[in-house]
């Protein structure tokens, strides 16, 4: 039983040490991995490769199992595409040869590319650079709704040729006989000449008045 328990832990950390545990995990179908980007926001790596492919197998071994590379490509949405069997892939993505990483974003538009094999230090340059272009995008930091403006007391100030109806301030403005108006506008020969929390001071044939707000 104890010899059992020894090889389990044995296999456990030969697994854990070795360079598979640093696999990328892939996908196979390239629409509908673009299709799942959109949806997550994320951009796309797609890996465009043939079984006979020598450079193909080295690019597995020695940089998809790097550490580096696989901590980028958790940012990515990865995908494997076979053109011995995806025969129309070659013509479509205008490809040179083998391999040819295509990264997309999350749009679907081809953001950069990398033709032939390159180590991991490169690769992982490359995978950078491509998501430093793509807009971070964050569902929880979407810009806060304008608050609607609170409606103050009307309150009235008798002059000559009629009054001034002051319905409202929000910020830098006031409302003012139903105009909105700002420090140096004009409402009825009035001029404006200070907005506060609490009032709006005019200046009127050379008098100044002032409109406060009234609980």
């Amino acid at each position: 039983m104890k010899k059992n328990i020894a090889a389990f832990l044995l296999l456990a950390f030969v697994l854990a040490s070795s360079p598979e545990a640093w696999a990328i995990s892939w996908e196979h179908d390239l629409a509908a991995a673009l299709g799942k980007a959109k949806t997550e926001g994320k951009p796309v790596m797609a890996d465009f490769y043939t079984d006979w492919c020598g450079w193909c197998k080295k690019l597995d071994k020695d940089v998809y199992e790097d550490a580096a590379v696989n901590r980028l490509a958790e940012k990515f949405i990865c995908v494997k595409v076979n053109c011995e069997v995806d025969k129309d892939a070659f013509s479509k993505y205008g490809l040179q040869g083998y391999p040819t990483i295509i990264f997309f974003d999350p749009a679907g538009n081809i953001e950069d590319k990398i033709v032939g094999y390159r180590n991991a230090v490169v690769f992982a340059d490359a995978m950078t650079k491509v998501l430093d272009k793509i807009p971070k995008l964050n569902a929880n930091q979407q810009q806060p709704a304008e608050e609607p403006a609170v409606k103050e007391p009307v309150v009235k100030i008798k002059r000559a040729a009629g009054e001034f109806n002051l319905s409202g301030i929000m910020g830098s403005k006031a409302i003012i006989n139903n105009k909105a108006v700002a420090v140096g506008d004009e409402v009825d020969s009035a001029k404006v000449i200070e907005i506060t929390k609490t009032g709006v001071r005019l200046l009127y044939k050379d008098k100044e008045l002032t409109v406060s707000i009234q609980n």
